[in-house]
């Protein structure tokens, strides 16, 4: 049983997207759709169904999808950057075929693969999927070595992980 080291620092920005992208699941999307569909049902009973009512719904829609949530997911990601032990110290995971174990300075957690539902790649790093809006961030250059990444990817495969790896050249 091996054991891998990842230094994980997070940033602003990047905890902004991977945030953004968890509170865009399509589960939120269905959701969202559903209450258009709910309003557009209580417009057209109770005021008549036109265009211009439907565009507003939509409009205010819109606005609360691009302007109001990500306004939302902002302030909670400065604000977690500036209490979470892992985003503001960092963090070094250790990993092997039964857990993986995160560490800063002044706390640490411990979870087994079952507890994972998916691992992401994308260029710069991969995050694991701790639902509900849990994530681990494991950056590709916090990894030792290429065979480490390799390893890596090779655990989530044993534990039958859902993963959505880039192919290989």
């Amino acid at each position: 049983m091996e054991t891998i080291a990842i230094n994980s620092k997070l940033d602003l920005k990047t905890y902004f997207l991977i945030s953004l992208s968890i509170a865009f699941k399509l589960r939120t999307l269905i959701f969202i759709a559903a209450i258009i569909i709910v309003c557009s049902i209580f417009i057209y009973y109770n005021d008549g169904w036109d265009w211009i009512g439907e565009a507003w719904l939509v409009g205010y829609m819109a606005l609360y999808l691009g302007v109001v949530i990500p306004i939302i997911v902002w302030f909670s990601c400065k604000r977690n950057m500036k209490i979470s032990p892992v985003l503001v110290e960092g963090a070094t995971y250790y990993i092997n075929d039964e857990f993986i174990e995160g560490k800063t300075d002044s706390s640490s957690s411990k979870t087994t693969w079952k507890y994972i539902k998916k691992v992401i790649e994308k260029d710069k790093y991969f995050i694991l999927s701790n639902p509900p809006r849990v994530f681990y961030y494991l950056p590709k250059d916090g990894f030792n070595s290429p065979q480490d990444i390799n390893l890596f990817k090779n655990m989530v495969k044993a534990n039958n992980i859902v993963a959505y790896f880039k192919p290989t050249a």
